[in-house]
C-alpha cells in the first residue's frame, strides 16, 4: 500500500514539476516577443512550405460558378525568436502554441490568402493552435471551408469534366521576405470523402512568381490544381 501511495506522489510530483517547466519555458520565450514582426532570428528571410489536405467537396455550383470545400491548410517554417535548450526546461522538447493575433502570447504566423476567392478570404479557417518545437520548427495545419472561382465548361454536360484551381500566397510578403515552396505530396486525398455527383479524377500542383502591376517585386503563389469528372447516373436514368 506504501508503495502505491509513493509512486502516485512521485507522478504527482513530476507532473508539477513538468507543468512548471512548461510555464517558466513560456514565460521566457514570450517575453520580448513581438509577432507582429517577420521571426528571422539569424535568417535574412522566411522560407514557408505549404500543403493543402481536401477532406469533402460541399458544395459545386456550376451557376454561380464556385467550389466550396472542406480543407486543412498545412504549413511549415522556422521562427528564429523562439528557441530553447530542451535541457534547461525538464526535457521539454515541444509545445503547442496559439496562432490567433487576437489572443495573447500568439505566434508570427503567415498572412496567406486564397486569391480566387469567391467570399470573404479565409474567414471559415480557424486560427488552430500549431506546434513549435525547440530548433524553433512549427507545424500549423488551419482547418475548414474555402469558397473558390471556378469556370465550368457545360458543353459536353452531362459527361464532362471541369478543372477548378485554389491558388494561395501572402498578401504582404513578397518572394525576397518569404520563400515559399510546396510540400512533398501537397496534395493530400488520404482522408477524402467522396461527393455523390462528382468524382475526384486528377489533383497536381505548381509553384508561381507573379510581378503585379502595383509593385517592383515578385510575389510566390502555390496553385492546387484538380480535375473532376461528373458522375450522370442520374442523368442518364432520366
Amino acid at each position: 500500500m506504501f508503495k502505491k501511495v509513493f509512486n502516485l506522489f512521485l507522478l504527482l510530483l513530476n507532473a508539477q514539476l513538468s507543468l512548471g517547466n512548461e510555464l517558466t519555458l513560456r514565460n521566457n520565450l514570450f517575453q520580448d516577443y513581438n509577432k507582429d514582426s517577420l521571426p528571422l532570428g539569424n535568417q535574412s528571410s522566411i522560407s514557408l512550405k505549404m500543403g493543402i489536405a481536401f477532406r469533402a467537396f460541399n458544395s459545386i455550383d456550376q451557376v454561380e460558378g464556385t467550389l466550396t470545400a472542406n480543407i486543412w491548410l498545412r504549413h511549415w517554417w522556422t521562427d528564429g525568436n523562439l528557441l530553447w535548450n530542451p535541457d534547461e526546461y525538464g526535457g521539454i522538447t515541444d509545445i503547442a502554441v496559439n496562432t490567433d493575433p487576437g489572443v495573447d502570447n500568439s505566434v508570427w504566423v503567415p498572412d496567406i490568402y486564397l486569391y480566387n476567392t469567391a467570399e470573404k478570404p479565409m474567414e471559415q479557417l480557424d486560427y488552430s493552435r500549431a506546434h513549435i518545437y525547440y530548433d524553433g520548427s512549427i507545424i500549423w495545419s488551419r482547418p475548414g471551408i474555402i469558397t473558390s472561382t471556378c469556370t465550368f465548361n457545360l458543353r459536353s454536360f452531362p459527361y464532362d469534366t471541369q478543372h477548378c484551381f485554389f491558388k494561395f500566397g501572402s498578401w504582404v510578403y513578397h518572394g525576397g521576405q518569404m520563400n515559399l515552396t510546396m510540400d512533398e505530396g501537397s496534395i493530400d486525398i488520404s482522408n477524402f470523402q467522396p461527393n455523390d455527383g462528382w468524382n475526384l479524377a486528377n489533383t497536381s500542383s505548381a509553384l508561381n512568381f507573379v510581378k503585379y502591376s502595383c509593385c517592383p517585386e515578385l510575389y510566390p503563389d502555390i496553385t492546387f490544381n484538380i480535375t473532376i469528372d461528373r458522375l450522370p447516373g442520374y442523368y442518364t436514368l432520366n
